[in-house]
């Protein structure tokens, strides 16, 4: 269901939903049977840089998801890491 509300046309729904997927996110990896679903969704929430959106909200998101996963030593699957370190890396300051 994130994924369709990321593809929204609307950019207003777009930043709310991307605002809610960190907390919400964190709160399923509390749950082992969860880590695959927020990690499958990780992919669609990281394109969310380069759809035009405040790269501060995704950024944050992603650090909640982050802090969480750490918190509880969640592994994440090969490669997430990377990519996220590699496109936090890649966007303009400021």
């Amino acid at each position: 269901m994130s994924s369709s509300w990321l593809s929204s046309k609307d950019p207003e729904l777009q930043q709310d939903v991307v605002k809610v997927l960190g907390p919400a996110m964190g709160l399923l990896l509390h749950h082992e049977r969860h880590h695959d679903t927020v990690f499958e969704r990780l992919p669609c929430l990281l394109q969310q840089y380069e759809g035009g959106l405040n790269n501060l909200r995704v950024t944050v998101s992603l650090s909640q998801i982050l802090e969480v996963a750490y918190g509880f030593q969640v592994p994440l699957p090969n490669g997430k890491l990377k990519n996220i370190s590699d496109l936090g890396t890649q966007q303009p300051a400021g």
